[in-house]
């Protein structure tokens, strides 16, 4: 690709791209490399896409010959994202539009976290001829658009860009000689940002019961239909989704009558949201501004045919449940750029600001009406060192004749800042949750076998309705990559307590964990990061063993791209 522009002329746009990344500041905010830019006229927008295993410089001295030719057939096997795909992502167009160094900050980050992109940049770059105008470069990099999975009797393979069109095809099969049918299928499509709309509509079906059925111990087969809009800059006005699905439960084991629940329901889901003082917004300026947003939801759960068993009758996850539930939110946010939190060493956007949401709805259940309310607050702030922390509390529960279902939650996590021990990179966190749910009705005993519990735990035998969780991580990434793969070598410790609602909760019994490991990724593929870990659990229950090891693919965890989401109950798990 030639550009227009004079440091760029005859360079590898790859080389360009590592530039970049490489002299990217981090540990700032996201707007400031764009500020000295504000309010220039953009004149012209220009796309440089890189193949998805360019490497420069000490990569490439080390990936010789037959790797070399590896990635070449990769390359050549791989579609990349069409220009037209890039162009309906941005937020701004050229010859009329100034540069807005927070829309920009937005819109890179809205770039980065598309799923079929490795990374992206948008440079500014000024011109000689004019002080007035820039040009707009945006650099990006995909992933590699063929992937697979294999878990237990699964096999999942998918396209996560289709003919580089920004879409997503994803086909599994289960052979399973237990059960009936023996084979299992599910197929669904995803088309991302449909027309520039920034709207993402998906179609599926599955008969391998990987669709969230409603309870433990059943097997589901399932259509949908999920549209989704979010409010994806400062400047947007609306958001919302749709999800309609069909279930039902299949008989796959054989089971006896008195055992097998035979049910079928329909779910709808509809919510929209709505922002305030965007036009004040634009003209006063995206700092320190505080910002508003209400939205609604309304959802139902339809059974068709319930189970038979008694036993099944007045179980909540076996009866209609119908809720309408409002939200109004004041918040504030900007992104910090930093390094090495979730990924392994690619730019990373952190959240800075706050959000308060104030709910309220009424809700059917079993014939039950009642009322919610719940308040939440969040926040997340930023110090001098790029060390950060994100704190969470929130309070809600229902009336009915008094209050029920109440639930009362706290998270706290503290991320050190970015130590550099001779080429190695550190990092730690530490974490606090603590949770309570008073007067119960429909909500369950909860135990520690969550995320926000104790890692790999696996025991029945532990329940309350009190928990207190304490754990730190270190996460040592090494300097090194074999085949394009990084690695971080981790540490984890965790204390928790389980009690009663009613009782003093540090009087109980500690439960803990100690383990090592290493995660594995390489960020030039879609496949989720490979975990291997080895835990000690002193203390542990009879029902689960004393030391654990693990082999698992862990999901991409990313912070929430804006705080207006679909409105929630405060969850109890």
């Amino acid at each position: 690709m030639n550009f227009r522009i004079d440091s760029l002329k005859h360079k590898n746009p790859g080389d360009t791209l590592f530039k970049i990344l490489k002299d990217a500041p981090y540990n700032v905010l996201s707007e400031r490399p764009y500020k000295r830019y504000q309010g220039k006229v953009i004149r012209n927008i220009i796309i440089g896409q890189v193949n998805v295993f360019n490497r420069v410089s000490d990569d490439i001295q080390q990936s010789r010959n037959s790797i070399q030719k590896l990635q070449h057939l990769l390359d050549f096997l791989h579609v990349n994202t069409q220009s037209n795909v890039i162009r309906e992502g941005l937020f701004f167009s050229e010859k009329k539009d100034t540069v807005s160094a927070y829309l920009m900050a937005y819109n890179a980050y809205y770039l980065r976290h598309l799923p079929f992109l490795q990374t992206a940049e948008i440079y500014i770059q000024p011109l000689t001829d004019t002080k007035d105008s820039v040009d707009v470069i945006i650099i990006t990099q995909d992933a590699f658009e063929f992937g697979a999975s294999i878990a237990h009797s699964n096999l999942r393979l998918y396209n996560v860009n289709f003919l580089g069109g920004g879409q997503r095809i994803d086909l599994a099969v289960s052979l399973d000689k237990n059960r009936s049918p023996k084979i299992g299928t599910a197929a669904s499509y995803v088309k991302y940002n449909i027309g520039g709309s920034f709207v993402d509509a998906s179609i599926g079906y599955t008969t391998i019961n990987n669709a969230a059925p409603i309870d433990t111990g059943v097997y589901e087969t399932s259509f949908f239909v999920h549209l989704d809009r979010q409010l994806y800059k400062p400047t947007v006005r609306w958001g919302g989704g749709l999800t309609i699905s069909y279930n039902y439960s299949m008989d796959v084991y054989s089971r006896s009558s008195g055992y097998y629940r035979n049910y079928a329901y329909r779910y709808f889901d509809v919510w929209g949201a709505w922002a305030f003082n965007v036009k004040k917004l634009l003209k006063t300026g995206f700092e320190n501004s505080t910002r508003k947003a209400i939205s609604l939801r309304y959802s139902i759960l339809d059974f068709t045919r319930q189970p038979h068993q008694d036993i099944y009758r007045l179980d909540p996850n076996y009866n209609n449940r119908q809720y309408i539930i409002g939200q109004y939110n004041l918040f504030q946010q900007r992104y910090f750029k930093t390094r090495y939190v979730f990924e392994f060493g690619r730019i990373e956007d952190i959240p800075s600001g706050y959000n308060l949401a104030l709910t309220a709805g009424v809700e059917k259940w079993i014939n039950r009406k009642r009322i919610y309310t719940g308040a939440q607050y969040e926040r997340s702030k930023i110090y001098t060192k790029g060390n950060f922390m994100v704190t969470g509390i929130g309070l809600g529960g229902f009336f009915k004749n008094g209050i029920e279902d109440i639930v009362f939650a706290v998270d706290n996590i503290y991320y050190s800042e970015l130590y550099t021990l001779t080429t190695w990179r550190l990092r730690y966190q530490i974490g606090l949750n603590y949770l309570i749910g008073i007067n119960p009705h429909f909500n369950k005993a909860i135990n520690l076998n969550t995320e926000r519990g104790i890692i790999g735990y696996n025991s029945e035998l532990l329940q309350g309705y009190q928990r207190l969780t304490l754990g730190g991580e270190a996460d040592f990434y090494a300097p090194f990559r074999f085949l394009g793969f990084r690695f971080n070598f981790f540490t984890v410790a965790q204390v928790a307590q389980l009690g009663d609602k009613g009782e003093l909760l540090f009087g109980n019994r500690l439960y803990s964990v100690l383990g090592t490991g290493i995660r594995i990724k390489n960020e030039s593929l879609v496949f989720r990061t490979l975990e291997i870990g080895a835990y000690f659990y002193p203390g542990a229950p009879s029902d689960m063993k004393k030391v654990g090891l693990t082999l698992k693919s862990i999901p991409n965890i990313r912070f929430r791209t804006t705080p207006i989401q679909r409105p929630e109950f405060i969850s109890f798990e």
